[in-house]
């Protein structure tokens, strides 16, 4: 049975190696023994919702942030249905501010987003720039990212992550992300799936749970390993 796979904004949303997350779903779910297809979306792309199996969008920079915001609005009414019917999603990075109210910029100006959570955003003039630790409820181990943003965000109340040590939604909590059903929303930047083996595996289950399909467990002792070492790094 074909997985596929929608990547929104491959171009303008790749900061930190954030690609490595969807080359990641598909090399775990090609060694699971299932075909994937990948479809691209770029600005102006018509898209299906219909049959995708899995939607991520990885993060850019603040001005790539803003084109995407104009363009994924077409795709508002689509988007959340998906999300509503339990569809698994990863926004990484700030496509995660997407998801909100609205973003303030640092010049005052609002843009308005696709309100699909009642949180707001606010740009800084100083960037957060960090390596993190987090807890998460779905995993045992814990969880290791990196942040890079000049934003404030308000009260989440159902976060992904809980904040060890680095950065959270805000400088004076330990809030970090979304999860919604099979959304997943984080802040952190860059190549979180293959950073965080236990993550992954979990975005995976659900992926084929949704298709109706027994998911083997694999182990890759090397991503393990890179794991043990990037946490121990970070003493946490």
């Amino acid at each position: 049975m074909k997985i596929k796979l929608l990547y929104m904004y491959p171009d303008l949303m790749n900061l930190y190696g954030s690609s490595g997350n969807m080359r990641c779903i598909e090399k775990h779910i090609i060694e699971a023994g299932s075909e994937t297809e990948i479809i691209y979306a770029d600005l102006g792309d018509e898209i299906d919702f219909s049959g995708v199996d899995f939607v991520y969008i990885g993060a850019g920079t603040e001005r790539s942030q803003k084109r995407v915001l104009e363009d994924i609005k077409r795709h508002k009414t689509a988007l959340k249905e998906y999300i509503d019917l339990g569809g698994v999603c990863l926004f990484c990075g700030n496509s995660f501010e997407l998801l909100g109210k609205s973003i303030t910029a640092v010049n005052g100006e609002v843009y308005e987003c696709l309100g699909f959570y009642d949180f707001q955003t606010i740009e800084k003039k100083r960037r957060v720039v960090v390596d993190t630790v987090c807890t998460c409820s779905l995993i045992s181990s814990k969880i290791v990212g990196f942040m890079n943003k000049q934003s404030s965000t308000t009260i989440i109340p159902n976060p992904l992550f809980r904040v060890v040590s680095g950065a959270g939604n805000a400088s004076d909590r330990n809030d970090e992300g979304i999860l919604d059903k099979n959304l997943f929303a984080t802040q952190l930047s860059g190549p979180i799936l293959v950073r965080n083996p236990q993550l992954r595996a979990v975005i995976e289950k659900r992926i084929y749970d949704n298709k109706g399909l027994d998911l083997l467990p694999l182990y890759f002792m090397y991503e393990e390993q890179a794991y043990k070492e990037s946490l121990k790094g970070l003493k946490a």
